[in-house]
């Protein structure tokens, strides 16, 4: 009975745009080399507004290497863009299967067994790890 109290909790968090607010706090902070507490951001990004989020990654100033794709932001460096790009990720994926097979496959795996994501640094360095080309 717990596991499904769990689930049930996590459910109302993911997939709504606190969630992707939530994801992208934290993908900053790891940017940053910086740990923050969980619960702290979570109380954050259900009270953020898009503005404040958009001032935040602008005071903060990622380089152009940071990227969010989500279904309700898309964040490159500091420019945050209320839409989704989930389209964009789709053919993205589409077109890694067919161009690399089964290297590109791997590679995917990698993003998705990220559960916060990574950055794309984060990213070069799992594939090097995995001896993905």
């Amino acid at each position: 009975m717990g596991i499904l109290r769990r689930r049930k909790g996590r459910s109302k968090k993911r997939g709504t745009k606190a969630w992707e607010r939530y994801l992208i706090i934290k993908r900053v902070a790891s940017y940053f080399g910086k740990e923050i507490d969980n619960e702290k951001v979570w109380r954050s990004a259900k009270t953020i507004t898009d503005e404040g989020l958009a001032e935040f990654l602008k005071e903060l100033s990622p380089r152009e290497d940071f990227l969010f794709l989500g279904r309700f932001y898309t964040v490159r460096g500091s420019d945050l863009r209320a839409e989704g790009s989930w389209s964009k990720v789709g053919s993205a994926v589409k077109e890694t299967a067919r161009l690399w097979r089964e290297a590109g496959l791997r590679a995917l795996e990698v993003l998705i067994s990220a559960e916060d994501g990574l950055t794309e640094r984060e990213f070069e360095a799992k594939l090097k790890l995995e001896g993905i080309p």
